[in-house]
């Protein structure tokens, strides 16, 4: 079983990270939500304390219910970081009614274009010949907006060189093969939160914005001073638009 993390009271709020990351990554952004809200942090297949499994998001999705359905959670609200959104809208195509609400943080439906595609090949070849920290060091600094320099990217790094080889290529691997999720996701009956960073280099803010257009009940807000990290660069707006989000 995939390692997570569960603390609080009320209604289930899981919590997805993203690619280099683990259930860490929300160690300053989730306590708050606590008070009035089951958190289960997960740790993905690879990552933390997760065995590496199938370069497969759909066995990676059915793992994650494998948790929640040990702590008898049925329903539940969805937070899935990049990454962790990709496995969140594997899991929405599974079982849609399960999902009370979704946050697609940093993240899209959308499926890797060609070229991205051959660079996750390159990924998985250059993270295997020269090692995590090599790896990570290069990545995650182009995460956050140009110039930030706060802690939170040390964490980040931190967190990220702590990985393992074998579950980064596993992940890219998993990314590269992922379809096209967008029918899963304007399909879906429940209210579903985009959250765009403006300074996101991975996501072109057209796409989200058309992503967004689709959906039968989605808000689209936009984090004017982030990257693609936007719970390390602005928590507290963030905070309080998923906080609003989650009374909706």
């Amino acid at each position: 079983m995939l390692n997570f993390h569960i603390r609080g009271k009320g209604e289930a709020l899981v919590f997805l990270h993203g690619f280099c990351e683990d259930l860490r990554i929300w160690d300053s952004f989730a306590p708050e939500f606590e008070e009035n809200f089951l958190v289960c942090r997960i740790d993905l297949p690879g990552f933390g304390k997760s065995p590496t499994g199938s370069d497969d998001l759909n066995e990676w999705a059915r793992a994650c219910f494998e948790v929640l359905d040990s702590q008898n959670i049925r329903h539940f609200s969805l937070i899935g970081h990049s990454m962790g959104g990709y496995a969140a809208l594997a899991m929405m195509e599974q079982a849609p009614e399960r999902i009370l609400r979704f946050v697609s943080f940093h993240s899209s439906p959308l499926p890797d274009p060609e070229e991205k595609k051959a660079n996750r090949l390159r990924q998985v070849a250059i993270v295997q010949e020269r090692g995590v920290a090599s790896y990570v060091n290069s990545l995650i600094p182009t995460l956050f907006k140009p110039g930030y320099e706060g802690p939170e990217l040390h964490t980040s790094l931190s967190i990220a060189r702590e990985q393992s080889v074998a579950g980064i290529a596993s992940a890219l691997r998993a990314m590269r093969a992922r379809p096209d999720r967008s029918r899963i996701l304007s399909d879906f009956e429940a209210p579903v939160l985009m959250l765009s960073g403006r300074y996101d280099a991975l996501l072109a803010m057209d796409d989200q914005e058309r992503v967004a257009r689709s959906l039968k009940k989605g808000i689209h807000r936009v984090l004017e001073g982030s990257g693609h990290m936007g719970f390390f660069e602005e928590p507290e707006e963030s905070r309080e638009i998923i906080s609003g989000f989650l009374r909706y």
